[in-house]
């Protein structure tokens, strides 16, 4: 019916944009960067998450154009996990942090986020639409996430017509995230600056909980009630996310840091990929799938992340 149809469209989409298939490697590499390019320049849509219900909706700055080229692209944390491992913290240690991908992709006024674990496009944990009024981004969820998280593993890969109907979506109330510029020290310019003293200021976003948080119901135990709290930093460079959930009843800590430390995900840059580059902790162009990375890669990056008993 309608509702199953809406899925077919949005996780399709969303599949599409982070697997590849089994073509050759040039082939692949073509796929995943049209699929990429496809996403950032898409043409206006009617969305209706969007302010006027999606009547007339113009493609348009989110917050303001410098924040819109930021809060795009792919991001991950393999450089964090990475240190975390080798201290020998594993992701269930107090203050660890599984390994996280977070790729956004605009949609009209709308963005659509999709994060996955261990560089694995299929192992996709969360789904959201960001939908922005002014500075001001409403997260919605599926209404169905263990639906939706089955259909983006086993759907056939195809490009369907994006269609963002809120009829299954649910907006998480009272959850907003409000955008501003954050102050940073200057940072020093090239050659010619220096020699004239002349310094370039940093420009860096934080994302805040207007109430300090929310409590939404949880997906997997409707019975259960989860106290978020979230705060974000944006910049050319990387996305940080402390983003907590506590049980309401107990006060546990159900995810995210107990000392309060963000997903730190760089920014992947594909042209690593185009350039051969394979080594260091900023490439991360093999995070995005089969393929960007050849054959073996895979398992020499994420064998350090390994627990110690898979060692």
């Amino acid at each position: 019916g309608r509702r199953q149809q809406g899925w077919l469209s949005v996780i399709t989409t969303a599949r599409t944009f982070l697997l590849a298939g089994s073509r050759s490697s040039r082939s692949r590499s073509l796929l995943m960067r049209g699929a990429l390019f496809f996403f950032s320049v898409l043409p206006s849509k009617k969305s209706l998450f969007s302010v006027g219900g999606g009547r007339g909706i113009r493609r348009r700055a989110l917050v303001c154009d410098e924040f819109d080229e930021m809060f795009r692209g792919d991001f991950d944390n393999y450089a964090q996990v990475l240190g975390e491992r080798a201290a020998g913290v594993e992701a269930s240690d107090p203050g660890g942090h599984e390994h996280v991908h977070c790729s956004l992709r605009r949609l009209d006024g709308d963005v659509l986020a999709c994060y996955y674990l261990d560089a694995d496009p299929s192992k996709v944990f969360r789904l959201r639409i960001y939908s922005f009024r002014g500075a001001a981004m409403q997260i919605w969820r599926p209404t169905n996430s263990t639906e939706a998280h089955a259909l983006v593993t086993d759907l056939p890969e195809r490009w369907p017509d994006i269609d963002l109907d809120p009829i299954n979506w649910e907006q998480l109330d009272g959850c907003d995230v409000l955008w501003g510029e954050e102050k940073q020290q200057p940072q020093r310019g090239g050659e010619d600056e220096e020699e004239r003293g002349e310094t370039t200021p940093a420009t860096k976003f934080k994302g805040t909980m207007p109430n300090g948080g929310c409590t939404v119901a949880s997906q997997f135990d409707p019975t259960r009630l989860v106290d978020v709290k979230d705060e974000l930093f944006l910049d050319h460079s990387a996305l940080c996310v402390d983003d907590r959930g506590y049980d309401r009843a107990s006060g546990r800590l159900l995810y995210g840091s107990i000392h309060g430390v963000p997903y730190t995900m760089r920014r992947v840059s594909v042209r690593d990929y185009e350039e051969g580059k394979d080594s260091g902790e900023d490439c991360l162009h093999w995070t995005l799938g089969a393929a960007f990375r050849d054959p073996g890669l895979f398992d020499r990056k994420m064998q350090p992340l390994r627990r110690r008993t898979e060692r």
